[in-house]
């Protein structure tokens, strides 16, 4: 089965990493963390909108585990998109721009991101591919 799910994006700041980089590993956000593994890994063959503890973000797993996909990195598995703009006063978020490891995308306007073959494929043409079948 060839599994595809796309969303759409609306104009802002967004952060595509691992969510370890992303949540903070504080007392706060060890409920956010924990919820979030319970319920993604109930459809971990899905690439989800998921809104937990008023968090929302997309997530999906990766082909091939752990590793580096263009530049964006993950010892999970799995690579959370997270509007930035949305979250900005989340303590609980490590919110910071333009880190190793992961991607900013700053978008003028709405846009749409499709995975496909747990490939993740943005409209602006940003592309990760962690399906190394797929290169």
């Amino acid at each position: 089965m060839d599994v595809m799910s796309s969303y759409t994006l609306k104009k802002g700041t967004y952060l595509v990493s691992d969510p370890a980089m992303i949540i903070k590993k504080t007392m706060d956000a060890r409920s956010l963390y924990e919820t979030l593994w319970e319920v993604f890994y109930q459809n971990p063959k899905e690439f989800q909108q998921l809104i937990i503890e008023n968090v929302q973000f997309l997530i999906t797993r990766t082909a091939e585990g752990d590793g580096i996909y263009n530049g964006v990195g993950t010892d999970s598995g799995t690579i959370m998109i997270i509007s930035v703009d949305d979250h900005i006063h989340d303590e609980r978020l490590n919110l910071d721009l333009d880190r190793r490891g992961m991607l900013t995308l700053r978008l003028d306007e709405e846009m749409t991101v499709e995975m496909k073959r747990y490939n993740l494929y943005f409209s602006n043409s940003i592309q990760i591919i962690t399906n190394s079948v797929d290169l």
